[in-house]
């Protein structure tokens, strides 16, 4: 803090403090008044030979003795030069508010209540002002700024606080608490509005509906495992035709019991054979596809004729079998 408003300020709070300690709180008795002005003044010397600590506890006791705006600012100066802006910030505001009180009926405090403005906005450049705005709060609704309690009187009003990453914290028992961590820097300025998050609303699941009896089903599937079967019994009557033609062929050629030796019999042969598989794939997949087929379409039509729609089919592979069951 600069010494240059000193002098004069020191002059003019020792004129006004002893006269104006005696109205400070009513009537206070002389020897109050005398331990005010005593410790103002010892506080005054200190506090011009850069003694701040010692000089900021002769302020304190003179305030203790007898409110007086005057002594209050020498111990926000105090604060202010022990590098203490948050305390000089609170004591800054006690300032104005009583010196404004005061200075209509005693306008000697009207320079205190200047100055006190003009000081307390080169201190809050050192720190964060956040306000604190609570929505719906209820009797036992608590607010806590960096861990500690702040008074419901204070809920509103600028909070000086250190330029840190800040945790705000808003609970009210019953519902689910509120936190905010705030970056402040120095000089900063923020309201913060506050309030419990609204309770989660579950939705119901939607319900569960039934196809409906006029659809399709499982008409779809049956026609198409009945196509499977059909492409595969057209395979078996081709490739069996193509079998047949080529036995016919061998018996020519090598009589009915053979043997055929030659290399062109027995790529005949072979041609045979493969043929032979071919068939035998179309029947199975021809089989299997149609009994599918089937199958589905029995299961849609008992379906759509019951009343609750549970068909229920499984596939089973067996011997000699492989297809769909169903119960109904």
């Amino acid at each position: 803090m600069k010494t240059l408003w000193f002098g004069a300020a020191l002059a003019l709070a020792l004129s006004a403090s002893a006269p104006s300690m005696a109205l400070a709180q009513g009537a206070p008795t002389p020897q109050a008044v005398k331990a005010a002005t005593d410790a103002f003044t010892a506080g005054s010397a200190l506090f011009k030979q850069k003694k701040f600590p010692a000089a900021l506890q002769k302020f304190q006791d003179s305030y203790n003795a007898v409110q007086s705006p005057n002594s209050a600012l020498f111990i926000a100066r105090s604060e202010a030069e022990l590098g203490h802006p948050k305390e000089a910030y609170n004591w800054f505001q006690r300032v104005i508010a009583e010196a404004s009180a005061r200075m209509v009926a005693e306008p000697k405090y009207k320079p205190t209540y200047e100055s006190a403005q003009v000081e307390i906005a080169d201190v809050a450049n050192k720190i964060a002002l956040i306000t604190v705005n609570v929505r719906d709060a209820q009797p036992t609704t608590t607010v806590r700024v960096a861990g500690a309690p702040v008074a419901r009187d204070q809920w509103g009003k600028p909070l000086p606080l250190d330029p840190v990453p800040t945790d705000i914290l808003l609970e009210t028992p019953g519902q689910q608490p509120f936190s905010q961590r705030l970056e402040l820097k120095a000089g900063d300025k923020k309201s913060v509005d506050l309030a419990h998050p609204a309770a989660a609303v579950i939705a119901p699941p939607p319900p569960v509906t039934k196809p409906s009896s006029g659809g399709p089903g499982l008409l779809p599937v049956a026609i198409a495992f009945g196509g499977v079967g059909v492409l595969g019994m057209g395979l078996f009557g081709v490739a069996g035709g193509l079998t047949l033609a080529a036995e016919s062929e061998l018996v020519d050629k090598c009589g009915e019991n053979g043997p055929c030796t030659s290399a062109a019999d027995d790529e005949l042969v072979d041609s045979a054979q493969t043929k032979q598989t071919l068939a035998n794939v179309g029947l199975i997949v021809g089989a299997v596809g149609l009994a599918a087929g089937v199958t589905f379409l029995v299961i849609d039509i008992a379906g759509s004729g019951s009343s609750d729609g549970s068909a229920q089919t499984e596939f089973v592979v067996g011997p000699g079998f492989a297809g769909l069951q169903g119960r109904f």
